[in-house]
């Protein structure tokens, strides 16, 4: 398996060799371009330098060197201005002479009309007797020894030139897959560390935005991982105190039973099945708090009229605060006041709150629920006057096992499970939940749920 590095070495170093590659043809091509007209415009030249003496040549004998001893003789009179290979042709572009025997020899031909545009005219007193060309068709064999070694030198500057910048770009490639690379491994190593259960570090974030971005969302979300672990330590340590009381209990009475040293009566036995109750319920909110934290809780969700519900619960709840002598009431809405949820789980959180309100509310004290339109749904608020709630505590009354009084004991302050568990149901309805509290006055706790538009 090929690491990132590799990959995007490898990448940048082959889009550097097609780069170069195409650069040096491109380069190649127009250098032989030019090469090869300057090549035409120096034969031109030397067409031009033969027309002339051809043009004295034809002035002294009144012919162009047609015999070979006529040619001879010009070629030795020549001699310093000739080239390799020559084509002489009359005024009518038919050729007398080439010098470049055998099958490919234009001698007698016309010239043909791509070449004529190479061809210089030898002139007698301003008369055209014939047309001089040196012709150059781009084959390096018509070439001297010292362009063939210029043009050779050239070709092995370029290749020498694309060797060095391949190797160049090949070296700049890995150190920017090195650099880009390098957070990339620190955030491995992070990573590892973090699973195997070691102390998160911060990374310091790197200088490139994106990679910055990705080392804070990285310390981020170590840091709630970090919480969350801390978290699940404390609930778990909460779930064992509050199931080491009533277990603790349990054991005591029945040792006591086992010893001999209380009898198993009617009130015993009464006592321990409280117990039991007890670690029923705080089993069942467990349960229920997993489930709606995994997703799992299904709810049959139907148009509720919230104020025969909010009178259902008052009712339930009725000789618990006839014991603590609280009084508890509901303000009448006047109107049905429909809101869709499940009335189980809607029992539920009316059932919590209000219990939640007796237990922080003194003798003489109320608890009133009511009911109103409001925030797009319907409000359901309990208040209570009661100690009040701190303003440190407010926001966290719904985390679970939070209790805003450490001192209460359990029985008095509850397991702290009843807020958490309404926090998470209204929350699957959809709507939302809050806490308003004065120290010394009250609390009062609102319910915001969706509204419903068909009768229950």
């Amino acid at each position: 398996m090929h690491t990132l590095r590799t990959r995007l070495t490898l990448a940048a170093t082959l889009t550097a060799l097609i780069t170069v590659a195409i650069v040096a043809v491109i380069s190649v091509t127009l250098i032989r371009r030019g090469f090869d007209r300057l090549a035409v415009e120096q034969r031109r030249d030397q067409a031009a330098q033969v027309a002339e003496r051809l043009g004295r040549f034809y002035a002294e004998r009144g012919s162009l060197p047609d015999s070979p001893l006529e040619r001879r003789v010009f070629s030795d009179q020549n001699a310093d201005i000739l080239p390799r290979r020559m084509v002489l042709t009359d005024a009518n572009w038919r050729v007398r002479f080439d010098n470049r025997g055998g099958a490919i020899s234009l001698r007698g031909l016309p010239l043909p009309l791509r070449l004529r545009n190479q061809a210089v005219a030898a002139t007698n007193a301003d008369q055209v007797v014939g047309y001089v060309l040196v012709p150059f068709s781009g084959d390096t064999s018509e070439l001297g020894t010292y362009e063939r070694d210029f043009l050779a030198r050239i070709y092995l500057s370029v290749l020498v030139g694309s060797v060095l910048a391949c190797l160049a770009a090949a070296g700049i490639a890995a150190l920017a897959a090195r650099q880009l690379t390098a957070p990339l491994a620190q955030l491995r190593d992070a990573a590892a560390r973090l699973a195997s259960g070691a102390r998160h570090e911060p990374i310091a974030p790197p200088p490139d935005a994106e990679l910055a971005e990705l080392a804070n969302s990285f310390n981020q979300m170590a840091a709630q991982l970090e919480q969350q672990q801390q978290l699940r330590r404390h609930q778990l340590a909460d779930i064992a105190h509050e199931l080491r009381t009533p277990l603790s209990v349990l054991q005591l009475q029945i040792e006591s039973v086992h010893d001999g040293i209380a009898a198993p009566t009617p009130e015993l036995i009464d006592s321990l099945g409280e117990e039991v109750t007890l670690l029923t319920r705080l089993v069942d909110d467990l349960r229920l708090l997993s489930l709606v934290d995994a997703g799992q809780l299904s709810l049959t969700l139907e148009a509720v009229d919230a104020t025969a519900a909010i009178s259902r619960a008052l009712q339930a709840a009725a000789p618990r605060a006839r014991q603590q002598q609280i009084t508890i009431s509901s303000t009448p809405a006047g109107v049905p006041l429909l809101v869709r949820a499940d009335p189980q789980r809607l029992a539920q959180i009316l059932g919590n709150l209000i219990e939640n309100a007796l237990r922080y509310t003194q003798p003489g004290g109320q608890v009133v629920v009511a009911a109103q339109r409001g925030g797009g749904g319907v409000q359901i608020t309990v208040r209570d006057t009661g100690v009040g709630i701190a303003p440190a505590d407010l926001a966290r009354i719904f985390e679970t096992f939070y209790r805003a009084d450490q001192a209460r004991t359990r029985e008095t302050g509850g397991s702290g499970l009843g807020l958490a568990i309404v926090q998470r149901l209204v929350t699957i309805h959809g709507g939302r939940v809050w806490a308003e509290s004065t120290m010394g006055i009250g609390t009062t706790i609102v319910v915001e749920l969706p509204g419903a538009s068909t009768n229950p």
